[in-house]
């Protein structure tokens, strides 16, 4: 049996991996299940455990320890424990690729790679790679070399990056390491829209091109400030699957949402929005429509005084000659970027400020009659169908558009006091909808929207917001516990998650239950009451 100081230490040593869980709920249930298994391991397992989760900050990759431990797998066992006790970061790289290497890797079926351009290998089958320059090629023949037919299941096994928006995410984005150690970042072709993939590496191309950051190579704009796009080390193609990975290297930096997660109103939070403008404006000089400007997608790396914005995702951009135009501009932040990006991380007078020139709701001019002059954003547009509106005006639009903002725009509660990210709830639905593999995972976005605007309405905002967000917490609590249970309890080479059901429904019925009734203020009110209620039983 596991000794008595022990039981209970596990779960401590997780609370600062699940800090953002308010219930303890995650660390408590996860470290139960890690001493459960410790209990009929030796002694030094326990401190294997303790050593991964202070070198990775990552509960997956004891999950693989305890699995190997308890099916006998020595090898594994032995190159994680050597992970656990290996402080440099590049030669615990070499040991975790060889985890993966050992685990999935079929050389003997590996036939030899063939070289070709990037348009070979996007449109021809029989070209399984293409490296971005010769220094980084042999890594890649090692690569596929050592894989062979298990390059899939290798890279579908590797870890995904959490964010503060997700702490699951189940797309297409992995984080892993090369034979060398290096660790790198890789992308599937989604095969349902090959072409947007296609796009995507030509768009990756164009722009750093375009900005003088090919390689990876900064360029500097303004004081002491760098841009580049993050550099791609090449792709490669699944000899079983015909599945295209596009591999980048990985980049230390904090993403600008993260900051602004983090941040409070003060200097330091007005200097990360200020570097987001000069990198907006700066893109735009340059003709860059990076319809993908999200804060989620800028990592921030600063040394020496010196700030390095890296670029990442580039399925919505389209470059054009420089500069782009004040109008187009205008329509460019009054899309994805304005409410849907900044709107959620940023207050009313933040988001007017760093879009200054731009974005500017106070003139919209809600009596107008005329058609909308710019493209309508999906999420306005659903919002207006929901009412039967089918051709709207265009004072209609901005009616809309500022009752989304009204609802997606940070707060505080009024119970604590602290800053609130309320639109936030509705991305959290979707995401973990979609992860559910939920149809109508938008749909249900939409709802929320819908729900909370009419809440507004009704003066019972907090309270309905309150049962949307714990219903959303609920799942995405019981989804990081599936994840590791996923992990822990794994056969063969396909690693996947169990879905929550109940929980899902849950938060379905919830939705479904208030969108229903969001014409009549008293009901909405006495439900928010009422399932508020229920969740606190």
């Amino acid at each position: 049996m596991l000794h008595a100081q022990h039981t209970g230490a596990t779960q401590r040593s997780l609370t600062p991996l699940f800090g953002w869980d308010p219930t303890g709920e995650v660390a408590a249930r996860v470290g139960h299940e890690i001493e459960r298994r410790l209990a009929s391991l030796p002694p030094g397992a326990n401190r294997t455990v303790e050593r991964l989760v202070a070198v990775a900050g990552d509960v997956r990759l004891v999950a693989e320890y305890l699995r190997a431990a308890m099916s006998g797998d020595a090898s594994v066992v032995d190159l994680l424990e050597q992970v656990a006790q290996e402080p440099d970061c590049v030669r615990r790289g070499r040991l975790r690729y060889e985890v993966g290497r050992t685990l999935f890797g079929e050389p003997g079926a590996a036939t030899p790679a063939v070289t070709g351009t990037r348009a070979e290998i996007l449109t021809g089958s029989h070209v399984t790679l293409c490296a971005e320059g010769e220094d980084v090629r042999p890594v890649l023949q090692r690569l596929l070399a050592d894989l062979g037919p298990g390059l899939r299941s290798f890279v579908e096994n590797q870890h995904e990056v959490s964010s503060p928006n997700a702490r699951v995410r189940q797309g297409v984005v992995k984080a892993w390491h090369l034979p060398d150690g290096t660790r790198v970042a890789s992308k599937r072709r989604n095969p349902l829209k090959p072409e947007r993939f296609a796009r995507e590496q030509e768009s990756w191309s164009a722009v750093a091109a375009r900005i003088g950051s090919e390689g990876g190579r900064p360029t500097p704009f303004g004081e002491r400030r760098y841009v580049a796009v993050v550099p791609r080390l090449g792709l490669v193609r699944d000899q079983r699957t015909d599945e295209v990975y596009a591999i980048s290297r990985w980049v230390d930096g904090v993403s600008i949402e993260t900051l602004l997660h983090e941040l409070p109103a003060g200097p330091g939070r007005r200097t990360v929005l200020e570097g987001y403008r000069a990198l907006l404006d700066f893109l735009l000089d340059y003709g860059v429509l990076w319809g993908d400007l999200s804060p989620r997608n800028v990592l921030v790396e600063g040394s020496g005084g010196q700030t390095t914005y890296w670029l990442v995702d580039f399925e919505k951009t389209t470059v054009v000659d420089a500069p782009v135009p004040s109008a187009a501009r205008v329509e460019f932040c009054r899309g994805q970027v304005g409410v849907e990006e900044l709107g959620v991380l940023c207050s009313r007078a933040e988001l007017e400020a760093v879009l200054a020139g731009y974005f500017a709701p106070s003139s919209w001019n809600v009596a107008s009659t005329a058609p909308p002059s710019f493209p309508a954003r999906p999420e306005v547009a659903a919002t207006l169908l929901a009412r039967s509106v089918i051709n709207p005006t265009e004072g209609q639009y901005h009616v809309a558009d500022l009752e989304i903002l009204d609802v997606r725009s940070p707060d505080h509660d009024p119970i604590t006091g602290k800053r609130r990210l309320v639109g936030l709830v509705g991305f959290r639905v979707e995401h973990y909808l979609s992860c559910a593999h939920v149809e109508t995972a938008d749909d249900y976005d939409y709802r929320t929207t819908e729900i909370l605007i009419a809440a507004r309405r009704a003066n019972c905002f907090d309270a309905v917001w309150r049962v949307l967000d714990e219903a959303a917490g609920r799942l995405e609590r019981e989804f990081v516990v599936s994840e590791f249970l996923s992990a822990l309890t794994r056969r063969g080479s396909e690693s996947l998650t169990e879905v929550p059901v109940p929980e899902v429904r849950a938060l379905t019925s919830v939705i479904d239950t208030l969108y229903a009734q969001r014409n009549d203020p008293a009901t909405l009110r006495s439900l928010a009451e009422d399932l508020s209620s229920g969740f606190s039983s």
